[in-house]
């Protein structure tokens, strides 16, 4: 595997809670070269550094000829898509030849299709595993609360939960194509899974969806469910997944577990199997690459809180960085590591990095020295330039081409007053360059 060449993957959409997740499995790999692409106006393209933005919607006619361009001016080796209508959709196109030699990573056609579709995942794995009653009309309703949903979704969207017949008739009204489920009370289940191209099944983790907003795992722990593993055994036998894959089950009121979904892509709280030791999009991109792949689980017990994360873009064109040692990137003389990873980010995109501080004449040390002393290599900075007690930061700084970071507000604001820059303090640092 050492000597194996990097080869060249497109995510899509790279923005989504999927894409994301793909993003930072495969983002640390060395074998793998990472390019984005979206339809909508997303993070995706602050997080992926090779990016190209507005493609056409999946199911519009334009995006099969602009993937295809994209294949050919990227080199695109594989293609992981990142939602489930996309997922369909690639795995159509690659089994008729529409992508050339790029593969897609995921499963087939077929599975994709199937799995999209709730009606037709329930009538299909009915008598295999337990799958929720469906309600042809409102009339055979004969216990609420029921469940409804759209036949094709994903996450919470769309759904609705009916007390009352009148309600159904309401929900029903502003789409005649919900499904009328059972509704289940108990709790809800992911389990991840990973099928190789030999047809194995090798891995079905369970997980408990402990919070959920707007259909995303917010909160999850470990769910060591035997039952999970045998449910992952009998989809698998009729479906045939290949790569990484998860089905969502919820508990009816004695404790049965009954299908929600399945879905044929890693799920976006994956990430929780990822901290366990099993990187499932890393697993399935190997798989395509036809190599054999083991798994190796930490014992660890875990578990996953999930939040937004921000990201953001400086409208602004600067080439230096002027930055404050005590306080700054030196906190109670220790490494502030956060800010110090903001700093690397900025030198490597070409940045000059300055230290600008009082250091030395309140110390009585060469700042160098306490660099060195806090295990920081002084060779991360350009230059570093030592200020006066009775001097200003803001006459060592003789250009507007720069940005100032510093953990004093009068220090900022006299800087941002005489040099017309911006300035950041640590946490505004840390959120942008980060």
């Amino acid at each position: 595997m050492s000597r194996m060449q990097p080869v060249n993957v497109f995510v899509f959409p790279c923005g989504s809670e999927v894409g994301l997740e793909i993003h930072r499995a495969l983002s640390q790999s060395k074998h793998v070269v990472l390019f984005g692409g979206s339809s909508a106006t997303d993070c995706g393209e602050l997080i992926f550094e090779r990016f190209v933005g507005n493609l056409p919607f999946a199911g519009s006619d334009g995006l099969l000829p602009a993937l295809q361009s994209v294949i050919e001016a990227w080199k695109i080796d594989f293609i992981f898509p990142a939602h489930d209508t996309v997922v369909e959709e690639f795995a159509r196109w690659q089994e008729s030849g529409l992508l050339g030699a790029t593969q897609v990573v995921g499963s087939s056609a077929a599975a994709s299709t199937l799995a999209r579709s709730k009606a037709a995942t329930y009538t299909r794995l009915h008598g295999v595993i337990e799958t929720p009653r469906v309600y042809e009309s409102v009339d055979e309703i004969d216990h609420y609360p029921v469940f409804l949903k759209p036949d094709i979704g994903q996450g919470a969207k769309g759904t609705f939960t009916a007390y009352t017949r009148e309600a159904v008739m309401f929900y029903r009204g502003l789409d005649p194509s919900l499904l009328i489920l059972e509704h289940l009370p108990g709790r809800e289940f992911t389990v991840d899974c990973f099928s190789d191209s030999q047809g194995a099944l090798l891995f079905a983790n369970g997980r408990e969806r402990a919070r959920i907003l707007n259909g995303i795992s917010a909160a999850t722990k470990a769910n060591g469910d035997p039952r999970f593993s045998e449910l992952a055994r009998r989809i698998h036998a009729e479906v045939g997944f290949r790569g990484g894959w998860f089905f969502q089950v919820k508990e009816r009121r004695d404790g049965t577990l009954v299908l929600m979904e399945i879905a044929a892509r890693i799920a976006g709280a994956s990430c929780f199997q990822r901290i366990r030791g099993v990187n499932l999009a890393l697993l399935s991109l190997f798989d395509r690459l036809g190599m054999h792949v083991d798994l190796l689980e930490n014992a660890a017990p875990v578990q996953m809180d999930r939040c937004l994360q921000n990201r953001f873009r400086l409208e602004f064109e600067y080439d230096i960085v002027y930055v404050d040692l005590d306080d700054t990137v030196l906190l109670s003389g220790r490494p502030n590591f956060r800010l110090l990873a903001s700093l690397y980010a900025l030198k490597d995109q070409g940045k000059e990095l300055v230290l600008l501080t009082r250091h030395r004449a309140r110390h009585g040390r060469a700042p160098s020295d306490s660099l060195d002393g806090a295990a920081v290599h002084p060779a991360l900075f350009d230059r570093i330039i030592d200020v006066a007690e009775d001097e200003s930061k803001s006459a060592k700084i003789a250009t507007r081409r720069a940005i100032f970071i510093d953990d004093s507000f009068r220090e900022r604001r006299d800087v941002a007053i005489r040099c017309r820059v911006p300035v950041f303090d640590l946490s505004e640092a840390i959120e942008i360059f980060g």
